[in-house]
């Protein structure tokens, strides 16, 4: 059988979510253990290189190292994927002989993995082919971008860069009824002259609106491109470094030696990408004064590139959690890397025994993103819309987004939503809200399009409109009792503000806490036992104390549970800025900011590497 690297095996009956190595391992949890170990196995070859060692001459930062084991795990995770499911598929199915595996963007990595990962069953194949095919279509994508891209710009210039100011990426948007981007953002405690808006690129893939941008130059904000064509105004302003090859690049240069072995080449490869993407934003963030980053996006490489920068400049950055946590050796690895990151519970600290993201200050600030139990016109339309079909339950479902690859299968949403389907067609008592995670989680189940019109049609399921970015806190608020897919951020979101909720752990995560507190009443791992119990709530809603109550468990979910995340985040960053306006270093601003937190919420809601102190 012939496999290629990132390209979906269409005959395969199971998706990496379905495989298991036993009952209680899925076979995900094992791959991301062995990708991590091979990972650090690899980077101890080339730390031991001339070239890592000149190149940690120039760049001073406990996060170049970060760079570079997630560099070659990015890297060799998507070829070990194969590699596993390959070798799962040929166990299960009895496959003789051998499989070939086409490994053609391998990055240099190639050759030292076939020496670290002897099989009998399985060839690797270093073949360009396929590359070039992927980079010819590539090619022509892009050429048609270009044709229609508008080349009238307009430099940024500097009106004000005197004071250090915070720089805030832009990925959610700026709708406060949604999530936020300026979440914790408030006008007693900051200024607008304090911030930048950094327009990276497209948000949700659509082009940031006139409206937006208009609304930010009426409040006082300053903003900025990093790319042409990913907002919709006309000569918007556009930052570009003024070189094409920065200081730092050609200071490592002149030092190299030519490299003879596959790991010098290899680390060669790694030092240059980083000494790229480090004069850029180091450069960046020189011109416009920016001491501290704000930024949510999770998983990109230029993360740790963005930590080193400002580690070179003296800066800051700040992130905060988006997800729950998975609880998985090494599935977080470089996931957040940030000086300050912003989590929900004690759970966050998970990654600091490994510490595989180099965090500097981990601060539970508990769930970020403050709502009300307000609800608005079209809500309140859905609500009374329910209300007269009588029905006794109404349950908000929560999905998530799947592929081949994934955390979650095609197999395990398909059976979550067949589940309550049939439950609502079948049982006139019980209604449901879907809030989807993406639209394309529905247009990826078209078999399931027959079943969800007959539901609709009973009046008793309604999928919510307009679901990016949007709350999930929207179902939760008119539901009796909520559903979330595998340990799920949407219930954890619903708990911490005291909707009821209940997790079903399709991915069997074992490890996590709630099994041991809380299992059968707010988390469960099999379909059938969760629909029995919520036909059984339906009849005694009002008595059952049990099921979806987090009250004995809301330590796991955010242990303030008082809806001021957002206010706890904002007082830190207002501390973090107040300090470099001071002069401070960013070292002093982080040990300040957590004094002053401790002092208030308790020495047990940071983990800092250096303790709290004067």
């Amino acid at each position: 059988m012939i496999w290629k690297v990132n390209t979906p095996i269409n005959n395969l009956s199971s998706q990496l979510a379905d495989m298991d190595i036993d009952d209680q391992t899925p076979l995900r949890i094992a791959l991301d253990e062995e990708a991590t170990k091979l990972t650090l196995s690899i980077f101890d070859m080339v730390k031991s290189t001339v070239t890592y060692e000149l190149l940690s001459d120039i760049l001073h930062s406990d996060k170049l190292d970060l760079y570079f084991e997630k560099y070659i795990r990015d890297h060799i995770y998507a070829l070990m994927r194969t590699l596993y499911m390959c070798e799962w598929h040929q166990e299960r199915n009895n496959v003789s002989g051998t499989s070939i595996v086409f490994w053609s963007d391998h990055k240099g990595l190639g050759p030292i993995v076939e020496e670290l990962w002897p099989s009998k069953t399985t060839i690797l194949k270093f073949s360009k082919w396929y590359h070039l095919q992927q980079n010819k279509q590539l090619l022509k994508s892009f050429t048609k971008r270009l044709l229609k891209m508008p080349f009238s710009k307009r430099k940024f210039s500097n009106k004000r860069i005197n004071s250090p100011c915070i720089a805030v990426h832009a990925n959610e948007g700026f709708n406060d009824t949604k999530r936020s981007d300026l979440f914790w953002f408030k006008e007693t405690g900051f200024s607008t002259s304090d911030i930048i808006i950094v327009f990276r690129d497209t948000i949700f893939d659509e082009r940031t609106p006139e409206t937006v941008l208009q609304e930010l130059d009426d409040k006082g904000f300053i903003w900025v491109c990093l790319k042409q064509n990913i907002v919709e105004r006309k000569n918007a302003p556009l930052w570009r470094p003024s070189f094409s090859n920065g200081p730092l690049y050609k200071a490592f240069l002149i030092k190299t030696q030519k490299q003879t072995t596959s790991i010098e080449k290899l680390a060669m490869r790694i030092a240059k990408n980083a000494l790229t993407e480090v004069d850029y934003w180091a450069a960046f963030y020189r011109e416009l004064n920016v001491k501290i980053s704000s930024d949510v996006e999770e998983g990109s490489l230029h993360n740790v590139a963005q930590c080193i920068a400002l580690d070179i400049i003296g800066g800051i950055r700040i992130s905060w959690q988006r997800s729950e946590v998975r609880l998985v050796s090494g599935g977080e690895f470089g996931h957040h890397p940030n000086h300050v990151y912003f989590v929900w519970n004690k759970l966050g600290l998970s990654d600091t025994q490994l510490n595989s993201n180099r965090v500097n200050s981990i601060v539970i600030s508990g769930f970020p993103y403050s709502t009300t139990n307000d609800i608005d016109a079209p809500t309140a339309q859905i609500r009374e819309h329910l209300d007269q079909t009588n029905a006794k339950l109404v349950i908000a479902l929560f999905d998530n987004f799947f592929w081949w690859g994934g955390i979650y299968s095609y197999n395990m949403v398909s059976q979550f939503y067949l589940s309550f389907l049939y439950l609502v067609i079948h049982d006139k008592d019980i209604a449901v809200i879907t809030k989807s995670k993406k639209p394309l989680v529905f247009e990826s189940l078209p078999q399931l399009k027959p079943l969800m019109e007959q539901a609709k049609r009973t009046g008793r399921w309604i999928n919510l409109p307009d679901v990016l970015g949007r709350l999930p806190s929207d179902a939760s608020k008119i539901s009796n009792i909520s559903v979330g897919i595998g340990v799920s951020s949407a219930i954890s979101e619903a708990a911490s503000q005291g909707y009821r909720g209940v997790h079903i752990d399709l991915n069997r995560m074992y490890a996590h806490p709630l099994y041991k507190s809380g299992y059968g009443k707010v988390i469960f791992d099999d379909l059938d036992h969760l629909i029995n119990q919520l036909k059984i709530f339906k009849l005694e809603k009002d008595t059952n104390h049990d099921l979806g109550s987090f009250n004995s468990h809301i330590a796991l979910v955010d242990p303030f549970h008082d809806r001021k995340g957002n206010y706890r985040i904002s007082d830190y960053v207002q501390s973090l800025l107040k300090s470099f306006q001071q002069g401070k270093t960013n070292e002093q601003a982080i040990n300040i900011a957590n004094i002053k937190y401790s002092s208030k919420w308790g020495s047990d809601k940071i983990l800092s590497k250096a303790s709290p102190s004067g």
